[in-house]
């Protein structure tokens, strides 16, 4: 079995995100995306874009949703961790 794994801020996510995934997720069968979180970081992106602040959740949420295969969505965070 082999796997991969795709980092990225997706700030902000768009068809060019996906598709790099498509094409990493082509070559594994398993493929771990890794959407990173920053709050400073995702304030100044926001600035120097000029688009409102997209929370963390909203950007794994458009991943999923855009995406063809089967996602979920892990998240971690201090003192607990979920899957959707």
């Amino acid at each position: 079995m082999s796997y991969g794994i795709f980092f990225g801020h997706f700030y902000p996510p768009h068809r060019g995100h996906l598709q790099a995934i498509f094409s990493a997720a082509s070559q594994c069968e398993h493929l771990f995306v890794v959407v990173s979180n920053d709050d400073n970081r995702n304030k100044s992106d926001s600035e120097e874009s000029g688009i409102g602040i997209m929370s963390h959740d909203l950007r794994i949420r458009w991943l999923c949703q855009e995406s063809t295969f089967q996602m979920r969505a892990l998240r971690l965070r201090p003192g607990k961790a979920t899957c959707e």
